[in-house]
């Protein structure tokens, strides 16, 4: 038991590692990446499309077997993976990125009113974004007689405005002279020549690029700039520091990162605070492991009634009585951790049928979940003693295209009359097509997604819905094993802390918020910044809540 906790332990702290960035993917090209990243996802390398964020971000969007879109969060130069985003199909990754960092500014003149109203006014016969500018950015339109008007437009207020206007006679003469936005290439090399000194060292964090140039005389100019490039700017340089030599320079950035007056202090964050990080981690690990060993000590706590889960029995009960199938649906995901839980869970459902001779259905949509479907079912007709009552047939790979997936179950479910339905992983806009296929059969139906814009139709539709955490304690409430309960146990106390420690902090930072400050006592940045603000703190009353007394900035 020693050793099982410590696995677990060393495991959680490998997990906490990942999340300080130790474990970021990083690939030498762009062909590497696209050759690893389609291997894992198990498409061709032509579905993956590079795409740019408002405020600079690169992403890197997949278009993944089951319509979902997988998209990785890539750093500012290079291929490096910083994190990556689960959406339901590439189009609501793309939407997401247009949202990055977007202006929230509400436009008297948008985008799309702007392009029909220039149009119009041009006679043009379409028109189209050719590169961001200094301020701006160059938009092309295609005239009728083969001309090409060239605008800068830039914002004006609330609304758009033309800067400059030029026609040309080709789209290529009006892709010359253009002043494009500097890249972090481009501005080493224009730095260089306006400092005449060569760039001889540089670090990354987070949020800032630094850049070292040594003169002839040795003297060094170290240069902050934003790590991700502004859309407009490109790249944006925030400070620049003077040392006598490449020595000094260096010294004089390492002592400034963790120090409390850095420009970059936003980007080493984890290296002053992750403390806090670590230690709030390990009470959560912690109070894991106690709990765990507390329920195999035969002292743990109880699970409250599932309704779903305990329809198990009588779903499959129901089915042997009137001879027909069970059939269950892990969803169109892939091989994951909310996949592994629903062929857990079936698993289950797959055991009671195996002792009252019930016939099962569970037909997949991903080649790899069919395998270890397969091995599950075959797995647990032996384990129960009847391994000659495993009929291959009842595991089926149906299709990994949704809506002929959708189809083949749908055909599925009318053909055999299933008496009772599981439906648990991920599902998408199918989720209707199966609940009332399996409505119209008069069958039970449990049902589980982790896709919260399903869950209502599911509702709607089945006699049994699993809501949030009981799809992840199902294996906990089926098996009752000490180790699962101890562990759901200490998740719940947990997730107990964590809200504690949010409503604590407000009441500590409201209370902060309302107290009387005396301007004259705080530090000489602060006080030009109280002043320049002209933010009031207000008198702390008993009867003021943090809701109504906000601190208040007034706007000219």
């Amino acid at each position: 038991m020693n050793t099982r906790l410590a696995t677990i332990f060393f495991a959680a702290l490998a997990a906490l590692a990942l999340i300080s960035g130790c474990g970021q993917e990083t690939y030498a090209s762009e062909a590497e990446y696209r050759a690893a990243r389609a291997a894992t996802f198990g498409v061709a390398e032509d579905k993956g499309v590079e795409s740019t964020s408002p405020d600079g971000t690169r992403f890197f969007v997949w278009t993944l077997k089951s319509g979902e879109g997988y998209a990785d969060v890539l750093t500012a130069d290079g291929y490096t993976i910083d994190h990556s985003i689960k959406f339901g199909s590439p189009d609501e990754a793309t939407a997401y990125i247009e949202t990055v960092g977007a202006d929230e500014l509400v436009l008297e003149n948008p985008p799309a009113t702007f392009m029909t109203d220039r149009a119009a006014a041009l006679g043009a016969q379409a028109g189209s974004y050719l590169a961001n500018g200094d301020g701006g950015a160059y938009i092309l339109w295609m005239m009728p007689d083969g001309s090409v008007t060239r605008d800068f437009v830039t914002m004006d207020g609330n609304s758009f405005a033309i800067a400059d206007s030029q026609v040309f006679s080709t789209s290529e003469a009006a892709d010359e002279g253009i002043e494009r936005i500097a890249t972090f290439e481009k501005y080493l090399s224009d730095r260089s020549q306006e400092l005449g000194a060569a760039p001889v060292w540089g670090m990354n964090t987070r949020a800032w690029k630094i850049y070292a140039f040594s003169a002839a005389d040795g003297g060094v100019t170290v240069d902050v700039l934003n790590a991700d490039g502004d859309p407009i700017l490109g790249a944006v340089r925030q400070q620049s520091m003077q040392y006598d030599d490449l020595s000094a320079a260096v010294a004089g950035i390492s002592t400034q990162i963790s120090g409390e007056e850095a420009i970059w202090i936003a980007g080493s964050q984890y290296s002053r605070l992750g403390w806090v990080l670590i230690g709030f981690v390990l009470i959560i690990i912690a109070l894991i492991l106690v709990n765990i060993r507390i329920a195999v000590g035969g002292k743990g706590g109880t699970i409250r009634r599932i309704a779903g889960l305990d329809q198990i029995d009588e779903a499959v009960g129901r089915a042997t009585e009137i001879a027909r199938p069970v059939l269950m649906v892990p969803g169109l995901g892939t091989l994951n951790g909310i996949t592994v839980q629903a062929l857990t869970i079936f698993a289950y459902v797959i055991r009671t049928a195996a002792r009252f001779g019930t016939p099962i259905r569970l037909l997949n949509a991903d080649a790899s979940v069919y395998a270890v479907a397969q091995e599950i079912t075959r797995d647990v007709y032996m384990s129960e003693g009847v391994p000659e009552a495993y009929d291959p047939t009842s595991v089926r790979f149906v299709s990994d295209r949704q809506f002929a997936f959708a189809a083949g179950v749908a055909g599925t479910i009318q053909r055999e009359k299933v008496a009772a339905t599981f439906f648990m992983g991920d599902f998408f806009a199918e989720s209707m097509i199966f609940a009332e296929n399996a409505n119209m059969v008069g069958a039970i139906q449990v049902a589980a997604t982790t896709q919260f814009t399903q869950t209502p139709f599911f509702i709607a539709a089945c006699d049994y819905v699993l809501l949030g955490d009981e799809f992840y304690a199902a294996s906990a409430y089926l098996g009752r094993q000490p180790i699962l309960v101890g562990s759901l146990i200490g998740v719940d106390k947990s997730k107990m802390l964590i809200m504690a420690t949010v409503v604590v902090m407000c009441l500590v930072h409201s209370v902060q918020t309302l107290r009387t400050v005396d301007p004259a006592t705080l530090p000489p940045e602060t006080q030009e910044t109280w002043s320049t603000n002209n933010q009031e703190y207000f008198d702390w009353r008993k009867d003021d809540l943090f809701f109504k007394r906000l601190p208040k900035i007034e706007r000219p």
